[in-house]
Formats: C-alpha cells, sequence, structure tokens
C-alpha cells in the first residue's frame, strides 16, 4: 500500500508547481490547545500508544503525507511512539536542503542519551557509517551534496547501539510535493546478548517533513513488534521513544548547521 502511495505522490511531485508554503492550521486545523503548544515547544509533542486510533492526529482524508506515516501501525505493532514538532525558521529552509541533511547519516554518531542503568549520558550509536549491501557490509565514502532533488534514495547504514551493539538498517527517502518522506528500518535483528529482541524489518521510523509558513514540521511515528518475552525484560516504549528523539534531534541539529553555512 505505502509503495503504491509513495509512486502517486512521488508522480505529482514531478509535475508540482509550489506555491506559498502551507500553515499548520491548514493541516492541522483541530490541534489546539496544550498539544498544540507543546508542537511549538523546544522539546515537542510525544506519545506512545498500543492502537493506532489512539495517536493524536486523526482526520486525515486530505493528508495523504501523514496517511503514509501512520501506514506503520498497519500490522498492529506492540507500540507506536508519535512524535509532532515544529521548528522555527530564520528563513525557509528548503526541501533539498533538508534532504541533503538527511544524506549526513555520519553525523548520526555520538548524540547522547540519558542511560538510567548508567545514571548518564552516553552516546546512543558510537559508530554510523554508510555500507555497500547488507552481504559484504563494505564501509562506502558519503556522496556529495545533491544539487538537485531526487524523486527517491535509499542508503544502508550500519550503526552501533549502546543497548543492541552493531545493527544496520535500511533509509528510505521519497521526495513529495510538499515535504519529504523519511523512513528508517532495521535490516537485520537487533539483540540483547545474542538474545534477538526485535527481528528483522519490526522496527520502523517514519518522519514526514515539511517547510510551512510557521517552521519545518517534523510529524513522526515509530512503530516496533516484539515478543511478549522480550517485552517482559526490556522497557520497550522507552527504547523506541529514545532512538526516535535522537534521529529527530539529529535532523534538526543538521537543519540549524545548514543554515549556518549560508
Amino acid at each position: 500500500m505505502v509503495k503504491t502511495l509513495l509512486f502517486c505522490l512521488c508522480l505529482l511531485h514531478t509535475a508540482a508547481v509550489f506555491a506559498d508554503p502551507r500553515t499548520f492550521e491548514e493541516l492541522f486545523p483541530y490541534i489546539s490547545g496544550p498539544v498544540r503548544d507543546a508542537v511549538f515547544s523546544e522539546h515537542g509533542f510525544s506519545q506512545w500508544v498500543k492502537d493506532k486510533k489512539d495517536l493524536r492526529v486523526q482526520n486525515l482524508n486530505n493528508l495523504a503525507e501523514i496517511r503514509a506515516v501512520h501506514e506503520l501501525a498497519d500490522n498492529n505493532p506492540s507500540y507506536i511512539v508519535e512524535s509532532f514538532i515544529v521548528i522555527p525558521q530564520p528563513r525557509e529552509w528548503t526541501c533539498l536542503e533538508m534532504f541533503n541533511v538527511l544524506q549526513d547519516v555520519e553525523s548520526i554518531a555520538g548524540r547522547p542519551y540519558f542511560s538510567h542503568t548508567r545514571g548518564r549520558e552516553i552516546p546512543l550509536f558510537s559508530e554510523s557509517v554508510r555500507i555497500s549491501d547488507l552481504k559484504t557490509k563494505r564501509e562506502i565514502l558519503p556522496p556529495p551534496p545533491f544539487l538537485s532533488l531526487p524523486a527517491v534514495d535509499t542508503v544502508l547504514i550500519r550503526l552501533k547501539d549502546a543497548n543492541f551493539g552493531g545493527s544496520y538498517y535500511r533509509s528510505e527517502l521519497a521526495a513529495l510535493p510538499s515535504g519529504l518522506l523519511y523512513t528508517i528500518t532495521n535490516a537485520a535483528d537487533l539483540s540483547l546478548l545474542f538474545v534477538p529482541v526485535i527481528k528483522k524489518e519490526r522496527f520502523s521510523v517514519r518522519m514526514y517533513l515539511e517547510p510551512l509558513a510557521e517552521g519545518v514540521l517534523i510529524y513522526s511515528a515509530a512503530v516496533v513488534s516484539v515478543t511478549a518475552t522480550a517485552d517482559s525484560f526490556a522497557d520497550i516504549p522507552s527504547a523506541v521513544q529514545k532512538r526516535l528523539a535522537v534521529i529527530t534531534g539529529w535532523f534538526i541539529d543538521g537543519l540549524w548547521s545548514a543554515h549556518d553555512l549560508y
């Protein structure tokens, strides 16, 4: 389903004539009060739920981009983490700039999170490199920045995770009529002490990014499916929230670094 939706959206992208940026109210007229305040705050709005119907953003009849994010939850995952933030922009960031920020996967390494086990902040990913394929896992150099916006792009990544050790992910980036859709999925099992906790392709993060009149919208969902045994000895919602927060923070900091270059 998502491939069909992305294909249609990418066709629209090739012919789209961009008007003025949309506003937050145009997209989410029913989001107000404390939730809207949180979305526009430094840390944004975040929650975890077990059922798609409990997601804060609903009424998606005219929001194909957000429906594409919600499609992650179609297979009844164990947990869903929803995240929602608008980043103020000193100028209008372009989709090409955002695309190139998301290409810089090497800079994910070193971003900290607070470890309750260790009682201090440590890097969630101590290493991040792109690889040629999942068979040879050969490290490759990053390409130069894109000069024009491609319709789609895929990158394979090897991460050294503080909890799961060596792990492999596939990131997919699609240009849509008004923004970008970024998906990252585990391309191999994630294990604790050599015991698989999250099977291959059972953990995914999807972000929809759009320059709005008020700033850059980042609407995300992360989903994970685990066994009851794994759920009993690991705090799965916390693990997912931390990884989503690190990925979101990586993108936000990359945006500000790109702004400093211009």
